[in-house]
Formats: structure tokens, sequence, C-alpha cells
């Protein structure tokens, strides 16, 4: 068992493993749609930024695509502040 994770990812190898409700499996289901998520959020930010200041008419230049893009790591950096602030959290009440 990983000490750190918490579960043994290497016993769920199969999507019958998967399928079986037990908690190393579920655990470790819930990690990769968490990270699935957490990619396609990545990956949407910067196009959604873009997109909105397309909409709203202004001119494509260099500061403006820098600007978008300091605001989508902007808004990626809260979130992993935030998710360091919840597993500090989570570990005092554990």
């Amino acid at each position: 068992m990983s000490r750190t994770l918490g579960y043994a990812a290497s016993k769920c190898t199969t999507v019958n493993d998967f399928v079986r409700i037990t908690p190393s499996c579920s655990r470790h289901a819930l990690h990769a749609v968490t990270l699935f998520e957490l990619y396609s959020f990545w990956t949407w930010i910067p196009v959604f930024l873009g997109a909105s200041v397309a909409a709203q008419g202004i001119a494509q230049t260099p500061h403006i695509d820098a600007m978008v893009s300091l605001l989508a790591l902007g808004t990626i950096a809260v979130g992993g502040l935030g998710c360091v602030w919840g597993g500090l959290a989570a570990d005092r009440r554990a």
C-alpha cells in the first residue's frame, strides 16, 4: 500500500477492478477523474479568457496576449494555493 497516497494503485489494473466497489480502487478512480477535471480546466481557462477578450472586440496585440496569459496563470495559481490550503486544513482534521 502506498503510504503517501493512501491506496494501492497497483491493485486497480483492469476495468473489473474499477467496477468493484473497494476502497483502494474507488479512490484510484476518483483520483483519475479529479486529474482529468484539473487538466481540462488548465486547458479551458486560457482559451475561455482569449475568447472573452476577442468577443469584447479588443484588438489582439502581444501586450493583450501577455495579459491574457498572465490572468490564466494567476487563475491556475490561485487554484493551486486553494488546494494547498485545503490539504493543510484536511490534515488538521485527521
